[in-house]
């Protein structure tokens, strides 16, 4: 007995833990780069914008709805990215957040063929007061390698 505890009962308790470990294996989505979506090309006469977010345990769990010109696009999960194919043009990204950032990045403009990419940043304290803190999730456009590096080892939420 190690700790007081008998052995066939930490053999039942490493029991649990395993098939615990087993059913939360498959509750996730593949990583990105793990799916078909990684390889499928931009569709001609499109652009493709991706959105994703880092998984920050201490920024917590917030799921905000993010939008293209208003119109919902998707979830920005903790960790996950998602994508959209859209026709050129100009794009304003917003992210439904508790608290409103008041340095929005400027319009989003894409060409036909471009990729870019849109980190959801989160500032746990940015409207806090006492003990009490809301999040503010906010949109920032990235550079190309540092997009195509960090939604490679997202999980990956859904395209078009």
């Amino acid at each position: 007995m190690a700790f007081g505890i008998p052995l066939g009962l930490r053999r039942l308790a490493a029991l649990a833990m395993l098939i615990l470990a087993a059913g939360c294996a498959g509750s996730f989505p593949p990583r990105f780069q793990e799916t078909a979506a990684q390889a499928a090309p931009v569709p001609a006469g499109s652009a493709r914008i991706f959105v994703y977010r880092e998984y920050e345990p201490y920024e917590g769990a917030g799921r905000p709805y993010v939008s293209l010109n208003g119109e919902r696009i998707g979830i920005a999960e903790p960790g996950g990215a998602i994508y959209r194919d859209v026709a050129p043009g100009t794009y304003r990204v917003t992210v439904a957040s508790y608290a409103v950032w008041p340095f929005p990045p400027p319009p989003l403009t894409v060409k036909a063929g471009e990729v870019r990419y849109i980190k959801i940043g989160s500032l746990q304290t940015w409207a806090s007061c006492g003990t009490m803190s809301r999040f503010t999730f906010v949109p920032m456009p990235v550079g190309e390698g540092q997009g195509q590096r960090e939604v490679a080892g997202s999980w990956f939420y859904g395209g078009p």
